[in-house]
């Protein structure tokens, strides 16, 4: 499977018609980087959505799992919460975030939320979620109802966005990958031909 880094490699050779000299602009791979993450993302969303809505799953090749994420505790407001470790796609149904356990027990998942549930559990110690831990998660933090104080870190498995994804990671399927290849390549097309334009130019 391409990883991100492969992909730059032949964007890039084809936008230089080669390999990248010194002063081609595609010599650095961050314009071609932030190009790339937002046409792989927008593949991808589009290519998960529809396992989301018919099978209730996501493919596991867009799946990333981060082992050993803190448990950290808001004295606040008196709730245990994790930080997302990683920038994630928006997909229906909350599904980047695939699944939260303990990272000493994965069996144990965790049980997900709405944002909008915490008012059930102010003040109601019947509400038990069935002896399992309970989770909601807003754009950077899950936090948890019912967790275990001595829980030090937990296993998240998410569904990561192409900025957070590092060059030699799985990027994207080879059933995407044309279509993210060519469209790169279109968007950045004309900057390679105006910097021909200048050379010649410049050669006049």
């Amino acid at each position: 499977m391409p990883s991100k880094k492969q992909i730059y490699e032949i964007v890039a050779m084809q936008l230089s018609g080669g390999v990248p000299q010194r002063s081609s602009k595609f010599t650095d791979p961050r314009p071609v980087y932030a190009v790339m993450d937002t046409l792989r993302d927008r593949l991808v969303y589009d290519f998960l959505t529809p396992q989301i809505y018919n099978e209730h799953f996501v493919s596991s090749s867009y799946i990333f799992t981060y082992d050993t994420v803190p448990v950290l505790f808001n004295a606040t407001t008196n709730r245990y919460y994790s930080d997302f470790p990683v920038k994630m796609l928006t997909l229906p149904r909350d599904m980047q975030v695939y699944q939260i356990a303990p990272a000493q027990d994965v069996s144990s998942t965790f049980v997900r939320l709405s944002n909008q549930t915490e008012w059930m559990f102010k003040d109601n110690a019947a509400i038990e979620l069935q002896g399992n831990v309970g989770y909601y998660a807003d754009n950077n933090t899950a936090t948890y109802f019912r967790i275990n104080p001595l829980v030090q870190s937990v296993l998240m498995r998410l569904v990561t966005a192409g900025q957070s994804i590092a060059d030699d990671d799985f990027y994207i399927g080879n059933d995407l990958m044309d279509k993210l290849i060519q469209g790169t390549f279109a968007l950045l097309a004309p900057m390679a031909n105006k910097q021909q334009d200048m050379s010649n130019n410049n050669n006049g």
